[in-house]
């Protein structure tokens, strides 16, 4: 699952696959979590142990290694129906949602493309998956090339909402 963290005044792609693995902002880490008690968690970090403790739900308050945060953590879907209610009117970005190959890029930077229109298609396990944008945009920046390999969460584009 794929979460906007915000922290104070910085937003942070936080990335959880199925099997446990963390990217933050597509970089892969290594994180061993274990709970030790209701809402209490130690996490070791390359090595590193840490203490995590939700001190509040809403808003969320957090207790990392003594120090209080208070973050705001909105998953992928909750992000996308936002965009499409016209809600968020920030650039976002289009992430190779598994590993694949990009067969075809539909879009080239600065075209604006319509909602539900395809940007490029992605074969992943023997199947084609067409990336698609959920509201009107502009493509700021495209990163996809046709014949590339990705990994699971490698930026693809930027869009620019129209």
């Amino acid at each position: 699952m794929r979460y906007r963290c915000r922290v104070g005044a910085s937003d942070v792609d936080l990335d959880i696959d199925v099997m446990g693995r963390v990217a933050i902002e597509g970089s892969s880490i290594s994180a061993d979590v274990e709970a030790v008690g209701p809402d209490l968690w130690s996490i070791l970090i390359d090595g590193r142990s840490h203490e995590v403790a939700v001190l509040e739900r809403d808003p969320l308050r957090v207790r990392i290694d003594g120090g209080e945060v208070e973050l705001a953590l909105v998953d992928e879907r909750t992000r996308i129906g936002a965009r499409q209610s016209g809600a968020d009117a920030r650039p976002y970005e289009v992430r190779a949602p598994m590993p694949g190959l990009i067969v075809a890029v539909h879009v080239r930077e600065g075209d604006v493309i319509d909602e539900g229109g395809s940007i490029c298609t992605l074969e992943a396990m023997k199947m084609e998956n067409e990336l698609t944008v959920p509201r009107r945009a502009r493509i700021a920046r495209l990163r996809a090339s046709a014949g590339a390999k990705v990994n699971g969460g490698d930026l693809l584009a930027v869009l620019a909402p129209e």
